[in-house]
């Protein structure tokens, strides 16, 4: 999750990997060594049951300023993870709780 830098590119050193499920996780030793706190939403497979599209969307958007804001002030990196738009076909998955679940519907919509 560590890029190297490329300093004959001029490009700096760059993680990769941060996570947006439900909320910004944004602790990364070495970037600050300091853990903030944004907003922490349901799961999307709780937020997908309820069918509310304008709850998807609304949620969404406050995850995405909350990154921007977290990013703009040095405590994060602009690649988030999530969500798994991917519907949920194997129970024996650990992350299943980050898709909208197994309805074909359902996750159409929800990917939209």
């Amino acid at each position: 999750s560590d890029g190297s830098p490329v300093p004959s590119l001029g490009m700096a050193f760059y993680q990769w990997w941060s996570e947006g499920t439900h909320g910004v996780s944004h602790y990364r030793p070495g970037l600050h060594n300091e853990t903030l706190y944004q907003t922490n939403f349901a799961f999307p497979i709780t937020t997908a049951m309820s069918f509310n599209r304008t709850l998807w969307k609304k949620t969404g958007g406050q995850i995405g300023r909350e990154a921007r804001a977290t990013m703009n002030a040095g405590n994060a990196y602009s690649t988030f993870w999530a969500p798994v738009v991917n519907m949920a076909r194997d129970p024996r998955w650990g992350r299943n709780l980050e898709t909208p679940g197994e309805d074909p519907y359902l996750s159409g919509e929800y990917a939209e």
